[in-house]
């Protein structure tokens, strides 16, 4: 895997992470489609976790909790708006209560992704839109998104091996 790009858009309201993978588009999907893989490149060491809900369809919902080392736990929600094998996925990101539905009051994004064949391998884009300046700004600089995706995203060569 490679991150081969990091772009920060303020104006655009955007954030676009580009990966190379080592993998055709199907062994790429299976990052996302397959819950133990996912877990394994979106649950990074030294947290631990589990994809407790796994619904890869439009509409679907992906549960999965994290805990970090100190003990402070939660749940993500990932509410598929969109997923067409191999190519393409698009969701919302946010935070879930402990039946799986959306924590209210935490900001959540659009995360749009896309997997092309190129040379052998897949190119992957994430593009993280947010929904205002001060939203984007708060995943960014407080919540240290960038900084997140860069740890998870080289966890995906272990998890295609796996």
């Amino acid at each position: 895997m490679s991150l081969t790009s990091t772009q920060v858009d303020p104006a655009r309201l955007l954030l676009t992470l580009t990966v190379d993978l080592n993998a055709t588009p199907e062994q790429a999907w299976q990052l996302w489609a397959d819950p133990r893989k996912l877990a394994r490149w979106l649950i990074p060491a030294p947290f631990t976790g589990s994809v407790q809900r796994h619904e890869l369809t439009t509409a679907g919902d992906i549960v999965y909790s994290m805990t970090a080392p100190g003990g402070q736990s939660g749940l993500a929600l990932l509410r598929v708006i969109h997923a067409t094998a191999p190519t393409s996925l698009s969701y919302i990101d946010g935070l879930a209560n402990a039946d799986g539905s959306r924590l209210d009051g935490f900001p959540t994004a659009t995360i749009a992704v896309q997997l092309t064949a190129r040379g052998g391998g897949t190119r992957m884009e994430v593009r993280s839109i947010f929904y205002n300046r001060q939203h984007m700004d708060d995943f960014i600089n407080v919540y240290g998104t960038v900084h997140a995706w860069e740890m998870v995203l080289k966890g995906m060569d272990a998890a295609l091996i796996a």
